[in-house]
């Protein structure tokens, strides 16, 4: 608010075609919504940037990322009422989107898993390591005796 009241103008584009709104819904800040609305920023509602996205669609591919997944579901909401349309995606791809982000997050519990589980392996095979090794260093030893 304060840049607005400096002077900032909301309706600029960044060198990719972003405005505010993009940004809001990439972010989930949902608390700028309304005030990016009164700042008259709800023209550029389908403004479609370089990569040929408008926020909802930026909204959406957020989804993925476990960061602002949740913040972007309820931006998603706001822009859906305020009319706004995807040009890259659809309401199907939200799914898929959540899907994508569900899957990273049992890979990453797996990999945890599977690192966990490599580390006590390793503990336990260096102790089987050393008393093995000291066992056999012993045996030698006792077979020289048995001899003479």
């Amino acid at each position: 608010e304060r840049l607005f009241d400096m002077g900032a103008k909301p309706k600029v584009l960044d060198k990719k075609g972003n405005c505010l709104l993009h940004y809001m819904a990439g972010y989930g800040r949902k608390d700028f919504f309304e005030y990016l609305q009164e700042k008259g920023l709800d023209t550029l509602l389908n403004h479609v940037n370089e990569d040929g996205q408008t926020p909802l669609d930026v909204a959406r591919v957020n989804l993925s990322s476990a960061t602002v997944a949740d913040d972007c579901r309820e931006v998603l909401a706001l822009l859906k009422g305020a009319g706004a349309t995807g040009k890259q995606t659809t309401e199907d791809d939200e799914a898929k989107f959540e899907e994508v982000r569900e899957k990273k997050k049992r890979e990453e519990s797996v990999n945890a898993a599977r690192s966990a589980l490599m580390a006590l392996a390793a503990q336990s095979g260096d102790g089987e390591a050393s008393a093995s090794s000291s066992s056999s260093a012993a045996a030698p030893a006792e077979e020289k005796e048995e001899k003479e």
